[in-house]
């Protein structure tokens, strides 16, 4: 058993930065392939678009790990102020 006590809040930044980097990117190509079907499915909808252009793809991802990044500095310092309260937290690992 192993305790986990305090984790890095840069670290664990980057880590969620990056991860919402990818989300957004998973999000924005469903967005863009919505933006292509629903035109179809519904004409009188094709000059409706939502943030549907090709710059999309790298704006969604961009405000995603912005975001991320900044919830991980928020959140972080938290989580470790909870873990000192509690004592850790026991995780169960192989070597």
């Amino acid at each position: 058993m192993v305790k986990l006590n305090r984790i890095g809040v840069l670290k664990s930044a980057c880590f969620l930065g990056i991860f919402g980097v990818f989300m957004g990117l998973i999000f924005a190509l469903i967005l863009k392939i919505f933006s292509f079907i629903i035109p179809l499915i519904f004409p009188s909808l094709a000059g409706i678009s939502f943030m549907s252009g090709w710059l999309s793809i790298l704006l969604i991802p961009l405000g995603y790990g912005v975001l991320s990044f900044l919830i991980g500095l928020i959140f972080t310092p938290i989580m470790n102020l909870v873990l000192k309260i509690i004592k850790g937290l026991d995780l169960d690992m192989e070597e």
